[in-house]
């Protein structure tokens, strides 16, 4: 019997998933694993979700979208520049990540529709896990999810996934009363992490 009359449909879909991330972050020598740890990039080694053996469609959409997510960053974000534009005070570098990983996801989006369905995916399981469709008070709605998915909003025109609608309805008016305007420009400045990393601080301050 051959290996791949043996092997999982799971081994296939992680090595599938490995030589995606490393096309899309044009990293040829990423190490990718799998486990149940936090999903994430650290220096050249990305976490992902153990995919399940039976690898449901939901479950591949969000793994895949978790991946995505993944490769942008290390694709079109850089460190070094992001830690010398970083504010000062745990909520304020929170809304800056959140921005950050907004804007990169962002590019992907509009780049391939197959990539923003996945990333949707990630996005909508990740809230869900959190419980935030049940939120209705702004204590318990972390701006900096809001303020992330604002700024996705704005730079793909796509509204918050189900999961995540009340804490950005909660947050929108108190956010887009004092920066709406410097919300608005973030497209233009898509492409040039500095700009953004700029124009998020303002919005940081406004807030």
């Amino acid at each position: 019997m051959s290996k791949q009359d043996t092997e999982s449909p799971v081994e296939p879909f992680k090595r599938a998933l490995t030589s995606a991330v490393r096309s899309i972050a044009e990293e040829p020598e990423l190490q990718v694993s799998f486990g149940t740890e936090p999903t994430g990039v650290r220096g050249d080694q990305v976490r992902l979700p153990l995919p399940p053996r039976d690898l449901p469609a939901d479950e591949v959409a969000r793994i895949r979208g978790a991946a995505d997510a993944c490769s942008l960053r290390l694709r079109h974000h850089d460190d070094n520049l992001h830690r010398r534009h970083a504010p000062m005070g745990p909520t304020a570098r929170e809304v800056y990540e959140a921005a950050e990983q907004a804007r990169v996801e962002a590019i992907g989006s509009r780049a391939m529709r197959g990539m923003a369905r996945n990333l949707e995916a990630a996005l909508e399981h990740r809230f869900a896990e959190k419980g935030f469709s049940t939120v209705n008070d702004k204590a318990d709605a972390p701006l900096a999810d809001a303020v992330g998915l604002l700024v996705r909003e704005k730079l793909t025109g796509k509204p918050p996934p189900p999961s995540a609608e009340n804490i950005v309805e909660l947050w929108r008016p108190f956010i887009e009363s004092r920066a709406g305007e410097d919300l608005a420009e973030l497209d233009g400045c898509i492409g040039d992490q500095q700009k953004f990393a700029r124009l998020t601080r303002k919005i940081i301050a406004g807030l």
